[in-house]
């Protein structure tokens, strides 16, 4: 355990603004930082492996996600979607697991784990959730057979598909764009903001930004999903894009959605313009910027107490990085004496 009152210090390359990070930050300061400013922190390895601890919902997720992608740039490239994309999905999904039983292994071994595939979460903690991976297998089948059948596949097959935005992967550059007055923003100048949407396109006047969503609708989520369609309309109106000609779409797969895109609403480009802002107002003021000898700005530093832990029996359960955490630890703890 690390002694109070020392400077554990971490390092990131860059700063910058993304819906994920956000969320992180939203969810425990504590857990930002591990997942951004690991480099240099003596946990430095094994943060940047728990980055990639997932529970069987977020992995299903994942997964849905490539399937749609895959299927989309068949469509567009071969002018017909590929059905049975749900048993190719599911068939991932399964193989997924194993693979993370595997990684599970190696690191309880001591050994360092590989560079790549995911570990779910319960693997690596060595608790059962027998349930929890048969809910994820529902959700790939569920996600996956609905939009194959969904009117928003429907629609799609009628559009031009030369006036579609590059369907990205996990391979592609993440689009973004620099904070500037021109679009709003009163401060945060020079931020970069990442905007990864799932489906960009234009029809006749409009353009249109489409998010996919696997995970059940809430209040909550609904609102997190605006904040985000708002971020990907600013996306496009650095790239001269009008706001009175961006249609937006969150798509709950799960639901049975209808293709439904509205006009993306001003007070939601407002809201999120605002918690960017005040977000980068916080990783400022947590961060030093370290210049090399040209003044050229090559790192961020940040002490893990600057991002502090927001200790809670439900999150820290279900933090990837509460090996790490004495905070979190702690909490758990306590939460097992009372138990007891």
């Amino acid at each position: 355990m690390l002694s109070q009152g020392w400077l554990t210090l971490g390092s990131a390359r860059h700063r910058s603004w993304s819906h994920s990070r956000q969320e992180t930050y939203d969810r425990c300061p504590r857990s930002l930082y591990f997942q951004y400013f690991p480099w240099g922190d003596p946990d430095q390895n094994l943060a940047r492996f728990l980055r990639r601890a997932v529970t069987p919902e977020r992995l299903a997720g994942t997964i849905i996600h490539d399937m749609v992608v895959l299927g989309l740039r068949t469509l567009v490239r071969r002018q017909t979607y590929p059905l049975g994309l749900a048993a190719n999905g599911i068939a991932k999904y399964d193989e997924a697991i194993r693979d993370s039983l595997r990684i599970a292994k190696i690191v309880k071994k001591g050994t360092r784990p590989p560079d790549e595939g995911v570990c779910l979460f319960h693997h690596l903690y060595g608790v059962e959730d027998v349930a929890g991976e048969s809910r994820g297998r529902e959700i790939v089948e569920c996600c996956l057979t609905a939009f194959e059948t969904s009117s928003a596949l429907e629609f799609l097959k009628t559009t031009n598909f030369d006036r579609w935005e590059r369907i990205l992967t996990d391979t592609d550059n993440i689009p973004s764009f620099i904070a500037t007055a021109d679009l709003g923003f009163e401060g945060a100048a020079g931020l970069r903001v990442y905007a990864a949407y799932d489906l960009a396109f234009r029809h006749g006047d409009d353009f249109i930004l489409i998010d996919w969503k696997t995970g059940s609708k809430s209040g909550r989520s609904l609102l997190a999903a605006r904040r985000q369609l708002a971020v990907y309309g600013l996306w496009a109106m650095s790239r001269g894009i009008p706001l009175d000609r961006i249609k937006v779409q969150v798509y709950w797969l799960q639901d049975g959605e209808q293709w439904d895109p509205q006009p993306l609403n001003a007070e939601d480009v407002a809201n999120a313009l605002r918690q960017i802002e005040e977000h980068d107002t916080v990783e400022r003021e947590a961060t030093t910027p370290i210049p090399d000898r040209n003044g050229e700005i090559v790192k961020y530093e940040a002490d893990r107490d600057a991002f502090p832990a927001q200790p809670d029996v439900v999150k820290c359960g279900w933090c990837p990085y509460r090996a790490i955490c004495d905070e979190g630890r702690a909490a758990l703890s306590l939460k097992e004496r009372r138990v007891a």
